[in-house]
């Protein structure tokens, strides 16, 4: 997925806001995202949120820690620890 929203970003929303919200309501997934976790994409000028972590299954959410690594990812996107 690639969206941004403030179900996870604090600071802005887009179009294709509501599009993914809905999909995630509709498919009962769980969304994992935390609003204060470091950005999951990065360049050299740039940085965001866009990346989500889902789950299905209700319990799910309450017993999984993750975070963004500050690995090199040889990417624009950071690894995301589960």
């Amino acid at each position: 997925m690639n969206a941004h929203s403030t179900l996870w970003v604090i600071q802005m929303t887009a179009s294709r806001q509501c599009n993914v919200e809905d999909f995630i309501s509709s498919t009962n997934l769980h969304l994992l995202n935390v609003k204060d976790a470091g950005p999951t994409f990065q360049q050299r000028n740039a940085k965001g949120w866009p990346d989500l972590i889902l789950s299905i299954g209700q319990h799910f959410p309450d017993t999984t820690s993750w975070k963004v690594l500050e690995d090199v990812s040889f990417s624009d996107h950071n690894f995301i620890k589960i």
